[in-house]
């Protein structure tokens, strides 16, 4: 599931309306209102007419699958080599101007020690990436992970703090105002290439709750308070990064669940908070099967 995330422009962010995360329908029929899409990577990376054919039909964006820069690491994680795969993909996006997401699953033992690697390569490539979501693995029977091996959002900050060489600290991660504060850490990056400072690190308390917009989506929260910052100038390049801290059965805690704002609309029109939606139980069995109903035993 994607947060939203801006797309650049010369005002506020911009943002597409709907996620797609499969093409079930004739690309025609999306065609009437922006949509952005959740994917590998893998056939946007070997097809560009297939990406020009989401272009015509109105994709904004994409949330693309990246674990790192090692090619074994993808080994590991999705049981092939497909680095090369993903690098063609933000290639094609750069050729036709979609904007790309790095979407990262965080494994403790396996990608942890790669988060600096990902951020130098999304700053260096900042024309076709538009933001970072970091994502510390749960247990929701895609891969094994370990369960006593969980990553917190201060885990990850404080990878990124020490994978930076200190040029982002662990405090320049603020909770978002639109969540539970243990839900998302997010930060914003000024600048591109090796010379950028976080925009968070000039905040206080009182300024943020002042500019914050209560309907910025989690991944736009603080470019929104970076355009309100420079309302007749052009916006300074930015990087927003957000940190999701998911839930599974080890670590689900009700009070979040209950003010959940990324749900799961069903086929029956109920909507389910993400990480319920996403529960397994100890052998791997969803609470929620695909396609929204549920089972009793």
């Amino acid at each position: 599931m994607a947060p939203d995330f801006p797309y650049r422009s010369q005002g506020a962010s911009q943002r597409s309306g709907m996620i797609c995360p499969g093409l079930s329908q004739p690309l025609e029929n999306l065609a009437s209102r922006p949509w952005k899409l959740n994917t590998n990577g893998l056939m946007i990376g070997r097809d560009i007419e297939y990406v020009r054919s989401l272009k015509k039909a109105g994709l904004t964006n994409i949330y693309l699958q990246f674990d790192g820069m090692d090619p074994e690491t993808t080994k590991t994680l999705r049981g092939r080599h497909v680095l090369a795969d993903k690098q063609m993909a933000i290639q094609n996006c750069r050729q036709e101007q979609i904007p790309v997401i790095l979407s990262v699953t965080i494994v403790k033992g396996v990608n942890d020690h790669e988060q600096g690697n990902i951020l130098r390569y999304a700053m260096h490539n900042m024309d076709v990436i538009y933001g970072l979501a970091l994502q510390p693995a749960f247990v929701s029977g895609r891969f094994e992970v370990e369960k006593q091996k969980h990553l917190s959002i201060g885990d990850v900050a404080r990878l990124i703090s020490e994978q930076s060489d200190g040029r982002i600290h662990a405090r320049d991660f603020w909770p978002v105002g639109s969540s539970h504060p243990l839900c998302y850490g997010s930060t914003y990056l000024i600048g591109e290439k090796d010379d950028y400072e976080p925009f968070t690190r000039y905040l206080d308390e009182k300024t943020y709750r002042e500019m914050l917009e209560k309907d910025s989506p989690q991944g736009a929260v603080f470019a929104d308070i970076v355009a309100k910052s420079f309302p007749s100038e052009e916006l300074p390049t930015g990087l927003p990064i957000l940190i999701m801290e998911y839930m599974d059965a080890w670590t689900l805690d009700l009070e979040r669940a209950r003010g959940c704002n990324l749900a799961v609309t069903t086929a029956d029109g109920n909507s389910i908070p993400f990480c319920t939606y996403h529960l397994t139980d100890t052998d791997g069995r969803r609470l929620y099967p695909h396609g929204g109903r549920r089972t009793d035993g």
